[in-house]
């Protein structure tokens, strides 16, 4: 009998209940969707991953049971209930409409907008139809009027977020970019314009200027363009590399953050046509929200002045609600509006990821399967003093390394080299920046951290602090992100090193992190179990920072060679995994990013389509012919004459010449004997050299 009268109770109220809970989640959505910017806790953003994809299921749920409702010959509520109900069917299209700042969960929603058109039309289609078949002709004029307005508007709501999809996904971002030129320039013409560029910012950072205020934020490039990985012109970044490196350290930071921001609300909220060149965005957004304010006051106003006595009180109540509390859910999102465009630049986090291997193995001892998306520390908040490293890095590099393009390239393919040759430790420490990248990471990673606890350095110690910091992040990176520090980076490093670690310590006890890197130190002082590890390597790198007498002198090193490697790592991540990361809290690794663009550093795209030249002089290729019959004599002798006349071009730069090299010499031996086999075939091209610009 209980269970019976709870099943008609359900069947008479489940309608009821799965509007007010349509409207619950657009609540807390756009009260707390907003959060999501923020490094928050994982249960915090399955919280809002759920209520975003629940949102639209639970709303065409309750018009599917609405529609349902209409064959239900036996409904026990009063006569004409039935009219009101269908006056939900508008109000929950409002909310298929989704929220201002929640438009997008992942970056990869945008790249659906065409399947959200057709999802939209059957959205659509079906409220209509389900009010046109349950609607009765004995209804109230004023509620159907009523009612076509919301369908409008709840139309409305709908088209602008389909625009929204579109305007955020890449090709439409890419399509918005500044026509490419269709003069035909040549490597030389591209040479020279980059030659000019340089010159042109080594003046502007020459020039003495007072530190600017906020408004010289204006001036600098909107960041769009590089989540897309599209260059600016080099006038535009001469001019925002001027404002920038005239802000002060807080200004600067601040207009990271702010560039962050506006970038997350292009991809994930409606937010983004405030800051676009999308007019039919910006104008859908401005007409929904005239005519939210419009409809709704009207609309409240018909059906109050409608007779609802012949109507259950029940779904009068819930009618008022869900007229009452649309109307109030569009101002609350305007108001926030309105207060983001004053406080733009806190609405980033300022946290700095941290790992530690060391600290990794302290924990795995109680739980041995950590799961590797959790952090094994804290994270620290001095990301601002960070950047402020970073910034004074790069300013020093245009000042004392970058003369022309050419160090400029340099100067932005250093990943600790610089470092090292300024203090005279390249001889000794330049080993470990031979490696492939994700190895020196993790070497200089367990380096510092046993240069710390072996110099038993003070937690006081800024630079110390800073270093491991840095150290910890990139640690992070590898374990959590390895795609977003280097393409290539392998994951399982991390847990290899870990393994060595263990192995090392055997069956030792400790209980932390202090103990457990002490008696690891003994351990590798006393060559037991040496072999070749991470971990040895490890400390043969702490050795040789630790044979620098001054302390201070040390970790500055440890500071210059982390912040290079932390700007070589930024600077080769796709704007792509930049974007994907905004929505799940901002990687540190952006701000970076976006600090080097700022400041006039090479970009992605600038660097994947460096040009060669393939053309040789005339005096060059007069001395190859000079030395060719010697050379066809003598093949194995051919690596050694070409790289001798390179040479005294001084063309002989990089490593990646003597690869072309290498190649010249199988390609003449073929062609000598080809020659030899027939001696009338028309003459090949013996040589091409590339030398790359």
């Amino acid at each position: 009998m209980r269970l019976s009268s709870s099943v008609e109770w359900w069947d008479e109220s489940k309608l009821r209940v799965l509007v007010l809970s349509s409207l619950s989640l657009q609540y807390f959505l756009a009260v707390f969707a907003f959060g999501r910017r923020f490094s928050v806790p994982s249960w915090y953003r399955l919280l809002i991953w759920l209520s975003y994809l629940g949102s639209d299921a639970l709303a065409i749920y309750a018009l599917a049971t609405l529609f349902n409702r209409r064959n239900n010959q036996q409904c026990n509520s009063a006569p004409g209930s039935r009219d009101i109900e269908v006056l939900w069917a508008p109000i929950l299209l409002i909310h298929l409409g989704g929220q201002p700042f929640i438009t997008a969960y992942n970056v990869e929603d945008n790249e659906l907008w065409s399947r959200h058109i057709v999802t939209t039309i059957s959205q659509v289609t079906v409220a209509v139809y389900v009010f046109w078949k349950s609607w009765s002709s004995s209804a109230e004029k004023s509620l159907l009027a009523a009612a076509v307005l919301l369908f409008i508007l709840g139309s409305a709501k709908c088209v602008e977020k389909i625009l929204a999809f579109k305007g955020a996904s890449f090709n439409s971002l890419a399509s918005h970019s500044e026509p490419a030129q269709s003069k035909r320039t040549t490597t030389r013409d591209r040479e020279k314009e980059l030659e000019e560029y340089v010159q042109q910012a080594r003046d502007s950072i020459k020039a003495s200027h007072p530190p600017l205020v906020d408004d010289s934020m204006e001036q600098l490039i909107l960041p769009d363009k590089l989540f897309v990985d599209s260059a600016y012109p080099y006038s535009d970044r001469v001019t925002s590399l001027k404002f920038f490196f005239l802000l002060d350290d807080q200004t600067a930071y601040w207009s990271l953050k702010r560039g962050v921001s506006i970038v997350f609300n292009l991809l994930y909220t409606k937010y983004e046509s405030t800051y676009t060149m999308l007019k039919g965005s910006m104008l859908c957004s401005i007409c929904t929200w005239e005519i939210t304010v419009v409809v709704s006051i009207v609309s409240i106003s018909l059906f109050h002045y409608s007779h609802k006595n012949a109507y259950s009180r029940s779904d009068i109540v819930v009618s008022f609600v869900l007229l009452y509390g649309t109307f109030l859910l569009d101002i609350i999102s305007t108001l926030t509006l309105l207060s983001m465009t004053g406080s733009v630049v806190k609405q980033t986090s300022d946290i700095v990821a941290q790992h530690s291997l060391i600290e990794f193995c302290v924990n795995s001892g109680i739980c041995r399967f950590m799961k590797p998306c959790h952090s094994s520390q804290k994270p620290c908040h001095y990301s601002e003093d960070i950047s402020s490293l970073i910034r004074r890095y790069v300013l020093r590099g245009w000042k004392e390394f970058i003369t022309d393009a050419e160090s400029y390239r340099k100067f932005n393919d250093v990943r600790g080299q610089w470092t090292l040759e300024r203090k005279q430790c390249d001889e000794r420490l330049g080993w470990s920046l031979e490696r492939p990248f994700d190895e020196s990471v993790l070497l200089w990673h367990i380096a510092t951290d046993f240069c710390f606890h072996q110099k038993d350095t003070p937690r006081s110690n800024q630079c110390a602090n800073r270093c491991r910091e840095i150290s910890n992040y990139m640690m992070h990176l590898l374990f959590v992100n390895p795609e977003m520090l280097m393409a290539g980076s392998r994951r399982n490093l991390f847990r290899t090193a870990c393994d060595q670690l263990n192995e090392i310590l055997a069956c030792d006890a400790y209980s932390n992190k202090t103990e457990l890197t002490q008696k690891l130190i003994d351990k590798l002082k006393s060559k037991e179990g040496s072999k070749e590890t991470f971990i040895h390597d490890a400390w043969q790198l702490a050795e040789g920072l630790m044979d620098i007498h001054d302390e201070t002198n040390m970790w500055e090193v440890i500071q210059g060679v982390w912040l290079e490697m932390l700007c070589f790592s930024a600077s080769r991540c796709r704007g792509y995994l930049h974007a994907k990361s905004l929505g799940a809290g901002v990687e540190y690794l952006t701000f970076v990013w976006l600090l080097l663009a700022y400041a006039g550093m090479e970009t992605l795209p600038e660097r994947l389509q460096r040009t060669y030249m393939t053309r040789l002089s005339q005096e060059k290729k007069q001395q190859l012919e000079n030395r060719g019959e010697e050379t066809r004599k003598e093949p194995s002798s051919q690596n050694q004459a070409i790289e001798q006349v390179l040479k005294e071009e001084g063309n002989v730069a990089d490593p990646a010449s003597s690869e072309v090299i290498g190649l010249h010499s199988q390609e003449e031996t073929v062609t000598a004997a080809s020659a030899s086999n027939d001696e009338g075939t028309a003459p090949v091209l013996d040589e091409i050299i590339v030398v790359v610009h």
